[in-house]
Parts: structure tokens; C-alpha cells; sequence
């Protein structure tokens, strides 16, 4: 999910082309946790060919997403990101006891 947009294929063509006001992305910073942070902090950013490369830029699964649904659906789309490459996705423990 990290995965910028620059790194797609046909990417520089789509960051010259990524002038869509009316999505916007939170971008959470990084930080090393080990519990919940009470307030993430970040910035939301309006989706421009300026701003889908700042700060290792917009994930691509994110853009390619909020674009389909901006032009599917017609409304201001609004994504959080909050990604860390290479990290595994895991239940918590409460959602453990409750799978099985």
C-alpha cells in the first residue's frame, strides 16, 4: 500500500495528469509505536501533480481507488494513509479469541 504513484506503470504521465481537487489525502507521519496514539499527526493534502510526490507521495493503490470513485460516484473523496512498507497485517489479540 505504500507504493508510490511514481513507481507505477505509467506513473510520470499520471502524476502530470493528478489535478483532482476534490480528492484529498491525510497523510499520517510515520511513527514507531508500541500502543495506540491518541491524536495521529499529519496533514491533509489536495491531490495535485505537486503533491502526489511530497513526502514519498500518495500510495497508488490509494489514488488509483479515490479516482475511480471520484469518477464513478460523483462526490469529494477523502482517503487516510497510514502505511508502513513491508509490515505484516495482524489481528489483535480480542479479534484472535474471537475467530476461533
Amino acid at each position: 500500500m505504500q507504493l508510490g504513484l511514481a513507481r507505477t506503470r505509467n506513473g510520470a504521465e499520471e502524476i502530470k495528469s493528478a489535478n483532482h481537487p476534490e480528492i484529498r489525502f491525510f497523510i499520517v507521519q510515520s511513527h514507531p509505536a508500541y500502543s495506540p496514539a491518541a491524536v495521529p499527526q499529519g496533514r491533509w493534502k489536495i491531490c495535485s501533480p505537486q503533491t502526489v510526490t511530497e513526502d514519498g507521495g500518495f500510495s497508488a493503490v490509494a489514488y488509483f481507488f479515490a479516482r475511480r470513485v471520484r469518477e464513478d460516484i460523483h462526490v469529494p473523496i477523502g482517503l487516510v494513509q497510514d502505511c508502513v512498507g513491508g509490515t505484516p497485517a495482524e489481528l489483535g489479540p480480542a479479534r484472535k479469541r474471537c475467530a476461533s
